[in-house]
């Protein structure tokens, strides 16, 4: 299953702490529902210092987290998850996120390959 983590910490330790979370889940949990990615709210994605943080994820594919992420960025996240769910590359091609999403990549993890029957 493809997934859109948000974290629902950021901003850590203000008292904006999991307003942003909170209100991007908001934005966009209507327009995800029942698409093939899920919306799934996380302690941290481990960018504090750069509050906003979201990540893609699935089982065979690059995870690819986002930082410095707004509330004004929730169009171009959806555009974003249609794009990963439509790639079925174990590296996504991060030319396939919006522009302005591409500026705000802070980390991209590869999933280790898997053995092939060969090999085992």
């Amino acid at each position: 299953m493809n997934t859109l983590a948000i974290c629902r910490t950021c901003p850590r330790d203000t008292t904006e702490t999991g307003n942003f979370g909170i209100a991007l889940h908001e934005l966009l949990k209507n327009e995800l529902s029942g698409k093939a990615i899920e919306i799934m709210m996380v302690q941290c994605l481990g960018s504090c210092r750069m509050p906003g943080n979201v990540a893609f994820e699935a089982p065979d594919k690059t995870r690819i987290r986002l930082s410095g992420i707004t509330l004004q960025d929730a169009d171009w996240l959806l555009c974003a998850a249609s794009n990963y769910v439509r790639t079925g590359d174990r590296l996504p091609d991060t030319e396939l996120l919006p522009h302005a999403l591409q500026l705000k990549i802070s980390a991209l993890a590869p999933k280790p390959a898997r053995a092939s029957k060969e090999h085992e």
